[in-house]
């Protein structure tokens, strides 16, 4: 079986969008969010350029959720990462560092990218499965 470049770039790029999401969801830092919302970008164009059936379609539209999400969420984090306004964690008294509420609103935008990312990649499986049932199937018919 000859894998075309193109899919293996379409399947990096969400694998990416998910994975350098959930590393931003666990470190709080800023390149861990740049990075996601670049491979959430990357691989939405990606699906808008791939062929597309019903499927490819459903799977377009959740990278746009993720995209709605992560869009704000790298915007908000740049004003709550100190870069115009403010610290990313404050310090409240007997305490040592608490996130300031803005970074709570950020690390809940990339859950919710993360969930769209884990659909996405559910569906990818799901559409390779289809096409590999679909080719097993045309084969035996053949012989």
């Amino acid at each position: 079986m000859r894998f075309k470049s193109f899919d293996v770039w379409v399947t990096f790029f969400i694998v990416m969008a998910l994975t350098t999401n959930i590393a931003f969801i666990y470190a709080w830092d800023m390149l861990h969010l740049t990075l996601a919302m670049m491979f959430n970008i990357l691989a939405t164009a990606a699906k808008y350029m791939m062929k597309r059936d019903e499927l490819g379609d459903v799977s377009l539209g959740v990278s746009l959720v993720a995209d709605l999400h992560m869009i704000p969420a790298f915007f908000i984090g740049f004003v709550a990462a100190g870069t115009i306004f403010g610290p990313l964690f404050v310090p409240i008294e007997g305490v040592l560092m608490q996130p300031s509420d803005t970074m709570v609103i950020v690390v809940g935008l990339a859950i919710g990218a993360a969930f769209a990312n884990g659909v996405s990649v559910i569906l990818l499986v799901a559409d390779e499965l289809w096409k590999h049932t679909r080719r097993t199937k045309e084969k035996d018919a053949v012989d």
